[in-house]
């Protein structure tokens, strides 16, 4: 005679709250899992792109988009006048304009600048 499955009576629900009961319990193990770290790590890609972006105080990809397209539309004379003029930096006649257009970035992180201010006062300019 078959031995009667003692979990026959656990309903769908009972199961999943027993199971996510388990997972809180056992959150800081997750990863160790083997194939688990590829799993969480392609779901959660996104959310922790955003985290480590909030946290590094970068802008958003809209903002990132919009300051890269503002920078690049300067030309190299335009950079080295904003560097020099200001942000105070120093600017050789060797540097080419992809290191240029860096500092700039840099600089609008730093709060050196606005650049749409940036960009109102260049176009008076030139």
């Amino acid at each position: 005679m078959a031995r009667p499955n003692k979990y026959a009576k656990m309903s769908q629900e009972e199961f999943d709250s027993l199971l996510n009961d388990c997972i809180k319990d056992n959150a800081a193990n997750l990863l160790s899992i083997p194939g688990a770290y590829e799993v969480f790590s392609e779901h959660f890609n996104n959310e922790v792109l955003d985290r480590w972006t909030d946290d590094q105080g970068l802008p958003v990809d809209e903002e990132y988009g919009a300051i890269w397209d503002a920078i690049e539309a300067l030309d190299r004379n335009q950079l080295v006048e904003v560097l020099e003029g200001f942000a105070d930096i120093q600017c050789y006649d060797n540097e080419g304009i992809e290191v240029l257009q860096q500092a700039t970035y840099q600089c609008v992180l730093d709060g050196d600048f606005d650049i749409e201010d940036l960009l109102k006062e260049l176009s008076c300019r030139f």
